[in-house]
């Protein structure tokens, strides 16, 4: 035959799973109340796009030799459509890796006829 819980062991259950619960809660709230300048916030994320635009103008920085001509580029930039700009930002990427020269400087190359001919 199977056991059966005695009548008085329900109540005394039910008050200890509604005191383990009330302790819980309370642990977390005074947690919450106890350090409220300590919360955490993700840091706002920023467009593809913008992410993009900011590694071809640092690329742009670095190779191109007179300040003007990197403030006609950067202006351009922002005429680009989307499509254009992943293209650019690709070309940047990959002008800036440790590739054999020809390949850096080809796609450098690349990089400022899209700029120049959009």
């Amino acid at each position: 035959m199977a056991q059966r819980t005695p009548r008085r062991a329900l109540p005394i259950l039910a008050r200890l799973l509604v005191g383990l619960l009330a302790i819980g809660i309370g642990c977390c709230a005074s947690a919450a109340v106890a350090a409220p300048d300590r919360t955490w916030a993700a840091p706002p994320l920023r467009a593809p796009r913008e992410v993009n635009l900011t590694r071809i103008v640092s690329v742009l920085e670095n190779r191109l030799p007179s300040h003007e001509l990197s403030e006609k580029a950067k202006a351009k930039l922002l005429t680009l459509s989307d499509r254009q700009v992943r293209i650019a930002a690709s070309l940047a990427e990959r002008s800036t890796q440790v590739d054999p020269a020809a390949v850096a400087e080809t796609a450098f190359l690349l990089l400022t006829l899209l700029i120049i001919l959009s």
